[in-house]
């Protein structure tokens, strides 16, 4: 739903963009570096009970194929079928890079109006 959110704000150019995600890692709709757990690693680290992946039978549920298997840079899941590594920081620098784009198109447009 990123690439859609962010090229229909391209296209209408509205005063603001409010992308409403939810930290939910089995559906993928996380806008923050994140990767996905090795198999039978603890999902929650901090708490006093390891929650693992296994332990979640998560059916293939964690499996996103835009972030790397279990550290911030490296392959996809193998059942993605991706070659070459990926980065859990994509999804914030496709924002950042976009929201970068549309401030300059902008100053670019009011500068052009002035003249």
């Amino acid at each position: 739903m990123l690439e859609s959110t962010l090229r229909r704000a391209s296209e209408h150019r509205p005063e603001f963009v409010q992308m409403t995600t939810w930290n939910d890692y089995t559906e993928g709709t996380q806008i923050e570096p994140s990767w996905l757990r090795l198999d039978n690693t603890c999902l929650d680290i901090c708490g006093s009970s390891c929650l693992t992946t296994e332990s979640c039978d998560s059916f293939g549920l964690f499996t996103d194929c835009t972030k790397p298997l279990g550290t911030s840079w490296g392959p996809a899941d193998p059942s993605c079928g991706i070659i070459g590594n990926i980065s859990a920081w994509d999804d914030y620098n496709r924002v950042k890079q976009h929201i970068s784009f549309e401030r300059s198109a902008s100053a670019a447009l009011a500068a052009a109006a002035r003249r």
